[in-house]
């Protein structure tokens, strides 16, 4: 493959030493640009824009010291070697030459050897860093490409999430996303029998591939809850749907509640233990998991078994998601299912509980999504 010639601008106050460089340079395939003194080289770059500089440094008018230091400004981001052309070998000088930008150097009398190895040298790297230019070009409009695309998801996914038009005064709920797409969903809706559907879920991982299962999910959930089906056959409903539609590395945990006033019907598939809390903050019951998690087994291997809950006053019912618990300080110590239940016996728990994990998280993002949801009782 022939070598692009390079265009070398050539700068020496010395005719003689100038057109022995250019003759060199000629013989060699690259085109010569010539300059006199510092000022020329600095104009003379501006107008040819060369891909290398052999730089005099004792020059009248300027220097090549400083205008070496205006190229590589004026070159930017733009690889532009300047090679110094010295009869010098004082170290400090040399020191200098390359504190000003300069990043080889050439002694006089020039060996054309040496020159030829360097042009040679040159070309090679300018090559290496137009394939790292045009990577880098690619890479961006990857990059670009990829973040339009995951916006369009974001929203998407958050229109059919984001569909509980009512707020109901006595569920509260916090959720903390490790990152854009979140792997926990909450979804609430109102069924014609009066009563509220409630579903608290936690796919496998976090993020993007987390997410995948949850636009399914919310769109059979809501549809379903709006014609009046009860939660056991929502349940089977989703379990055939998220069995036959997701990979089998991912499924859903959920803990799925009708709320009948301060009546709850819970169905818990996979999740930690949902905790009943009565007025003075003390768990007075745990709802244990009773079925493996939506979307492992199908068929009758999969059949729902609820338990009521009857709320007395001043008790609350929580649900949580495992990246309450297992959220991690910076030293990689948990927060634990003590930590957990110490902020829910407090006034106004999910608040609380927000404090205490941001104060625990150091200011980190957490590694994993957070989610509760806490159901009051009405009375």
């Amino acid at each position: 493959m022939p070598i692009r010639p390079l265009k070398i601008l050539a700068v020496d106050d010395d005719f003689t030493h100038r057109l022995i460089l250019s003759g060199m340079i000629a013989k060699y395939g690259h085109q010569t640009v010539l300059a006199e003194d510092g000022l020329d080289a600095v104009e003379r770059f501006k107008q040819e824009q060369p891909d290398i500089v052999l730089m005099d440094i004792m020059m009248p008018n300027m220097n090549g010291y400083d205008a070496t230091r205006q190229i590589k400004t004026l070159a930017g981001d733009r690889f532009v070697p300047v090679i110094v052309l010295t009869a010098m070998e004082d170290p400090k000088a040399l020191a200098s030459c390359v504190e000003a930008g300069a990043d080889d150097f050439l002694v006089k009398p020039y060996n054309p050897i040496i020159l030829k190895s360097k042009l040679d040298a040159l070309v090679r790297i300018r090559d290496m860093v137009d394939t790292i230019e045009r990577q880098r070009e690619k890479l961006q409009n990857y990059i670009s490409q990829f973040n339009q695309e995951q916006q369009v998801a974001l929203d998407v996914y958050h229109k059919m999430l984001d569909r509980n038009l009512t707020d109901f005064h006595n569920i509260e709920t916090l959720s903390c996303p490790s990152s854009s797409f979140s792997g926990d969903i909450v979804l609430t809706c109102p069924s014609p029998t009066g009563s509220i559907h409630l579903l608290v879920g936690d796919f496998t991982g976090h993020g993007l591939s987390a997410a995948i299962g949850a636009l399914p999910t919310a769109d059979l959930f809501y549809a379903m809850s709006a014609k009046g089906f009860d939660l056991s056959h929502i349940l089977l409903a989703l379990n055939e749907k998220l069995t036959s539609a997701l990979p089998v590395f991912i499924f859903l945990s959920a803990m799925l509640v009708e709320i009948d006033n301060d009546q709850l019907t819970v169905y818990n598939c996979g999740m930690p233990d949902g905790l009943v809390l009565d007025a003075e903050g003390k768990v007075r019951q745990r709802l244990a998991s009773r079925h493996l998690p939506i979307g492992i087994s199908s068929g009758k291997a999969f059949q729902p078994v609820a338990e009521t809950i009857q709320l007395a006053p001043g008790e609350h019912f929580c649900v949580y998601s495992d990246g309450v618990t297992e959220a991690a300080d910076p030293d990689g110590n948990m927060f634990g299912q003590q930590r957990l239940e110490d902020c829910l016996a407090r006034k106004n728990p999910i608040a609380v509980l927000k404090a205490t994990l941001d104060e625990f998280h150091g200011g980190n993002q957490p590694r994993d999504d957070i989610t509760i949801v806490n159901i009051c009782s009405g009375s």
